[in-house]
């Protein structure tokens, strides 16, 4: 387990795509983990910040760099993120189109725990995200 105490980011840093022509991957990496996605089972990450500007945000990443269909990286990241005036557990997806889920932090404070987990379901597998509180996956994954 590696534990990292403080990342900086510059303003205008993100991990983001918007069809059909932008990527962005200019956000500050604290660590890179590499194997095949059939040997990943879960990563666990607490973030915590004063979060203050619209978009500032901050938590885990899990890329895959490129789909044979699409010729684009597939990704998945999880976190906290600013917008509408407070902090929010943000979830975004990205294959060909990105999607983005934002909901109020469960609680007061500015730190929460998320892990991603791998879940094999019949003939494939998916990844799912989770809120953890008290060191326990919250009931629902978000």
């Amino acid at each position: 387990m590696a534990v990292i105490t403080e990342v900086k980011a510059h303003a205008g840093t993100d991990y983001w795509r918007k069809p059909p022509a932008t990527d962005r991957s200019n956000a500050p990496i604290a660590q890179t983990v590499r194997l095949p996605s059939q040997q990943f089972r879960s990563a666990r990450v607490t973030v915590s910040a004063d979060w203050t500007r619209l978009y500032d945000q901050g938590g885990i990443l899990i890329h895959s760099p490129v789909t044979v269909d699409q010729g684009k990286g597939c990704w998945v990241k999880a976190g906290i993120e600013f917008a509408g005036g407070h902090p929010n557990v943000a979830v975004v997806s990205a294959r060909e189109w990105a999607d983005w889920s934002l909901n109020p932090l469960p609680t007061s404070g500015n730190s929460i725990t998320i892990e991603l987990s791998r879940e094999d379901e019949g003939k494939g597998a998916a990844l799912w995200v989770y809120l953890v509180e008290n060191g326990r996956r919250a009931d629902l994954p978000i």
